[in-house]
């Protein structure tokens, strides 16, 4: 082979290897751009999927350590005496009273008080009802105030609870249901209650909310006349106030007894 043949096959093989290596670079900076726009999608991807468990884990950490501290229903008040004058039969009608509120309530009324004219209206027509259907209107127990309440309330239904749990009447009230309290009354030491000496003392009025900054309830108490709207009493007090009348005993007795209620259904 003679020179001028070596150089001219140089020269093709220059000419072959220019497109050759130019493929080849094209090839690298393809996979080069590939890795690094993947790569790029992954950081994103990461990141955000960590901003969304992040922020989901915050979710749900904040539903499960923030329940309810304070709670108070909108209950209507009205005293026992809504004109203020304790006498027959208004010095007997908590209990009527109390199932009033309910009504008012669940029928939605979301005004703080009762007007005097249907305060009255409503006592009298459940007392009307008791002497008629029990024989007497005084000291009507759980069983009695939840058997009126299931009969003839257009609004709402109770329930028989005793030995309540602190944290079942907490649960009641976050829920949106006011309770209903049967109590011994001498242990609640409100002043502006008049018990007669030496009676059962027994008292009931509605349980509207509570604070756990105070550790009280918040109630409407319709034994108070002065007092009784968005009163408060401790968690102790009344925990340790529940009970029950025996109509056998003449007395008010254990076990620890609440009225649950729920609105009723159409």
């Amino acid at each position: 082979m003679n020179k001028m043949q070596i150089k001219i096959k140089k020269e093709n093989l220059k000419l072959l290897l220019i497109p050759v290596l130019t493929l080849l670079v094209i090839l690298f900076a393809s996979v080069f751009l590939i890795i690094r726009y993947t790569a790029a999608n992954a950081s994103l991807l990461a990141a955000t999927v960590t901003r969304q468990l992040t922020t989901t884990n915050t979710k749900a950490t904040t539903i499960s350590i923030t329940p309810k501290y304070f709670v108070n229903l909108p209950v209507p008040f009205t005293p026992e005496a809504p004109d203020g004058a304790m006498v027959k039969p208004w010095n007997n009608s908590c209990e009527e009273a109390s199932l009033v509120m309910m009504d008012q309530y669940y029928s939605g009324n979301r005004s703080s008080t009762i007007s005097k004219a249907i305060a009255k209206k409503s006592i009298l027509a459940y007392i009307d009802i008791e002497n008629k259907i029990f024989g007497y209107n005084a000291n009507t127990n759980a069983a009695e105030m939840t058997k009126l309440a299931n009969t003839y309330s257009k609004y709402f239904t109770a329930k028989t609870v005793t030995n309540p749990t602190l944290k079942q009447l907490k649960t009641e009230l976050a829920a949106g249901r006011p309770i209903i309290a049967l109590v011994y009354g001498f242990e609640l030491h409100n002043q502006n209650i008049d018990f007669l000496t030496g009676g059962s003392y027994y008292h009931t009025f509605v349980i509207k909310g509570y604070d756990d900054k105070t550790n009280e309830f918040i109630v409407n108490d319709d034994g108070d006349i002065y007092h009784g709207l968005d009163l408060r009493y401790s968690y102790d007090t009344i925990m340790g106030a529940l009970r029950d009348y025996s109509h056998k005993l003449a007395k008010t007795v254990y076990p620890a007894t609440v009225l649950f209620t729920s609105p009723k259904k159409p």
